[in-house]
């Protein structure tokens, strides 16, 4: 049950509530999912401009809402506000209108059993999601828009590299301006189940104690082979001495030792390399 993702499991949750003909349950886990499905909408001002075919999702018309698909991290985030909303409502509304104030908490209470336990650091990733928000420039960043609940929930949140010591250092040279690019296998996006990143796409690297440090968007998107990755993407990842030689002896190393997949390495296995701008720092 906990491998389930935490989407299907408000489904299962809702499904048992409605067959138990709990009123409560099937209330706050319907606005839950509501929830969930707004946050998923691109607003139409952020589709690609005409022209830009080979970014436009397939099957979408019209009158239809784009949609991206939230990760668990960020469906949590917004059970999590689901909750809180419930119970400061209910504190202000308790004196004048107890009965109300008590559905609330009740609806809370029913979320909160499905919200898992955040990390150590989560409340410090918040603080640094509200103050790049409050500061940083998401001008051209597609899928943002002020005051929805995307700019609400902050972006999901990872490290670089495969060590704290490479995660610090990596985190190093972006701080320092000298790294704007990065790169991975494809097989361990396949193997993970995880989505490729997208133009536009926000995330915040942690350094290796997992404290917030950076936010950066996705500026460009390539997969190419291995042995087809160019000197220019090579330079803008900032290591080493910044040559292809250099970075082909390096990643053939991480490709084969940090695998999340058990294909191994081969020189024409497909790289995705990922551009990026930075966007604020702690």
């Amino acid at each position: 049950m906990t491998d389930q993702p935490l989407r299907e499991r408000l489904r299962t949750a809702l499904l048992r509530a409605r067959k138990e003909r709990d009123a409560t349950a099937t209330s706050a886990l319907r606005s839950a999912l509501a929830a969930l499905d707004n946050a998923e909408a691109i607003p139409p001002e952020t589709m690609p401009a005409a022209g830009a075919i080979e970014a436009a999702p397939l099957g979408v018309g019209a009158s239809e809402a784009a949609r991206r698909q939230l990760s668990d991290d960020e469906v949590a985030e917004i059970l999590r506000r689901e909750v809180a909303e419930r119970e400061e409502a209910a504190a202000q509304i308790d004196a004048t209108h107890p009965e109300r104030a008590g559905e609330l908490l009740s609806e809370a209470a029913v979320l909160a059993t499905l919200v898992p336990e955040g990390t150590p650091r989560s409340e410090e990733i918040e603080a640094f999601w509200r103050e790049a928000v409050r500061h940083a420039r998401f001008d051209g960043v597609p899928g943002y828009v002020p005051g929805s609940t995307l700019a609400v929930v902050p972006p999901p949140s990872w490290s670089f590299g495969g060590t704290p010591e490479q995660a610090d250092e990596l985190l190093r040279l972006v701080l320092d301006g000298a790294k704007t690019a990065t790169a991975s296998a494809l097989w361990d996006y396949e193997a993970e189940g995880e989505p490729l990143p997208e133009v536009g796409g926000l995330g915040i690297v942690l350094d290796s104690e997992g404290r917030p440090r950076a936010l950066l968007a996705t500026t460009r998107v390539d997969v190419v082979p291995f042995d087809q990755v160019t000197e220019e993407h090579a330079r803008l990842e900032g290591e080493g001495d910044g040559s292809l030689a250099h970075w082909r002896s390096e990643h053939e190393r991480f490709f084969g030792e940090f695998a999340a997949h058990d294909r191994g390495f081969a020189r024409d296995m497909p790289v995705v390399c990922e551009r990026f701008t930075v966007l604020h720092t702690a």
